[in-house]
């Protein structure tokens, strides 16, 4: 097991080139959806296809249930879910607020020290990938139309680890797509995802809303 990596141009020090400062980013392998996951368990085990989709599908049922209880979910060797909230509007001075002006914020995962540990005891090799050129926003604007074609909604982080590019031109595409109404913004803030303009946010929401970038 390996994890593909490329090197992203993060700032320059004083304005010299010389003195440009280079972070790692991954570069994905690709997407695995529930049934792929399913398939991989019933395959090395003697639970059926059938079965492993079933207790899955329950288990995201109970953790967004206990979530909506305002319950934190520790699964030994996995991690900790839970949430955080926010404000519609600002509360100053220690003033009360009605529920209505209270929204969910964030969906907080915090991975265990065990799983943290294991995956990082891997390979990490560099791989040359695409590198967004400043004007070269067709070529930009084409993976992101790709990438919602491919997996439905993508995010700003995503957008940023798929053309390797600031946050700043990554919000610049997301927008100019939405003017030309080729895809819509759901959510807030650091919750904000993007999806076609006939996608129904009402089905398959994707929970994947956390940016982590």
């Amino acid at each position: 097991m390996s994890i593909k990596y490329d090197l992203y141009r993060s700032m320059l020090l004083n304005g010299r080139e010389d003195s440009a400062r280079y972070i790692p980013r991954p570069v994905s392998s690709g997407n695995r959806t529930l049934t792929e996951i399913a398939d991989s368990i019933s395959d090395s085990n003697t639970f059926t296809r059938s079965d492993v989709v079933g207790v899955l599908a329950a288990l995201i049922a109970e953790i967004t249930n206990d979530l909506k209880c305002g319950r934190r979910i520790h699964i030994t060797g996995l991690g900790t879910f839970g949430v955080s909230l926010t404000t519609k509007t600002p509360v100053f001075g220690g003033a009360t607020t009605h529920g209505g002006n209270v929204r969910l914020s964030r969906i907080h995962f915090r991975p265990s020290p065990d799983l943290f540990k294991t995956v990082g005891n891997v390979r990490f090799y560099r791989t040359h990938t695409y590198h967004a050129d400043p004007d070269d926003a067709d070529t930009r604007l084409e993976h992101i139309r790709e990438e919602v074609a491919a997996n439905g909604y993508v995010t700003c982080s995503e957008v940023m680890l798929l053309n390797h590019c600031s946050r700043k031109t990554a919000w610049s595409d997301l927008n100019e797509l939405v003017e030309a109404e080729v895809l819509r913004s759901y959510g807030t803030g650091s919750t904000r995802f993007y999806s076609g303009t006939t996608w129904d946010p009402n089905v398959n929401m994707p929970t994947e809303v956390m940016e982590n970038v």
